[in-house]
């Protein structure tokens, strides 16, 4: 991707950023799923509340990102 001016940069590093928050997001969803199967879905409600934290930390930092990067 080209860089012609300041605005391309900007919107490439917001697409960045919420990429990696995604892929992190993400992440947790897959290690929460496999802990639950592994604990016989013991911490089943621990882990359904921990990952709506992480979703809304993950929309939190997205929307802290595009008032810094704007």
């Amino acid at each position: 991707m080209m860089f012609y001016n300041v605005e391309t940069a900007k919107t490439h590093n917001r697409m960045f950023f919420d990429a990696m928050i995604d892929l992190k997001v993400q992440g947790w969803k897959s290690f929460a799923e496999a802990s639950d199967i592994y604990t016989y879905r013991f911490f089943s409600n621990q882990l359904e509340e921990m990952t709506k934290a992480v979703e809304k930390a993950g929309e939190d930092m997205k929307t802290f990102v595009k008032g810094a990067i704007s």
